[in-house]
């Protein structure tokens, strides 16, 4: 969601266990919160989505969709891989990892991604690059 990154990183010590679950397990570090503030998004990774394609996510929230008012950036680590970029400034938005099992994490909250058939679209995309 909009604080995967930031909740589990901001203010911890180097060894701390969120910090650990966030690098080796998550396969990605806590760049910045508030990263972003249109909303839109680029592929940058063509086995995930083609390349430059753009997608929006709701950051004002509205009675029927739920806003990411502070979403984070996040940088692949341990073998990952930056799979987004926030269109306005290129910080990293999402990254994959694949190998025995697979890892996807968006620094926004993907009930956010609209309209809905485009939510649709992005969920096949991770189900298509974490599948054997």
């Amino acid at each position: 969601g909009a604080y995967i990154g930031s909740d589990l990183c901001r203010g911890k010590q180097a060894g701390h266990a969120d910090l650990d679950f966030c690098y080796n397990v998550l396969r990605c570090r806590w760049d910045a919160g508030h990263a972003a503030s249109r909303g839109r998004l680029e592929s940058v990774d063509s086995l995930f989505l083609p390349l430059y394609s753009t997608w929006e996510f709701a950051q004002a929230g509205s009675d029927s969709l739920y806003g990411a008012e502070a979403p984070d950036a996040l940088s692949a680590c341990e073998g990952s891989r930056t799979v987004l970029r926030y269109e306005e400034n290129q910080f990293s938005a999402a990254v994959a990892y694949k190998d025995r099992c697979g890892v996807f994490v968006c620094g926004f909250p993907f009930e956010t991604i609209y309209p809905a058939f485009r939510r649709d679209q992005f969920m096949q995309a991770i189900l298509r690059l974490l599948t054997p």
